[in-house]
């Protein structure tokens, strides 16, 4: 499995955007704040972390060439959060907290 430090290291090379690199450094710490729901292990943790930081890692190139690209996109998935013994309004918080943690680098 890759490190937490080189998907870093691969999102700064690959991803022009300063915006979208902000957009998954937002998504990889939400996902670290979830992380830490009773039961998940250590190693599924770095695994959250990863997913949430390399979400997007073919976004800039698959826009152009994918007209249908994330066409089926919709808020609605976020309840998928209740599927996963998350609770809507403890999913936010928990969002906002972790996003309030690297507000400086994001811009906020």
């Amino acid at each position: 499995m890759i490190s937490i430090e080189k998907a870093f290291e691969l999102v700064e090379k690959e991803i022009e955007n300063d915006n979208l690199r902000k957009h998954m450094l937002a998504v990889s710490k939400i996902m670290d704040a979830h992380a830490d729901k009773p039961g998940i292990g250590e190693e599924d943790k770095e695994k959250w972390i990863l997913v949430g930081l390399l979400h997007d890692l073919d976004y800039e190139k698959k826009k152009f060439s994918d007209k249908s690209f994330a066409r089926s996109m919709s808020r609605e998935n976020i309840m998928i959060c209740e599927e996963l013994g998350f609770e809507r309004n403890e999913f936010f918080k928990l969002a906002l907290e972790a996003l309030q943690t690297i507000s400086d680098e994001l811009g906020l």
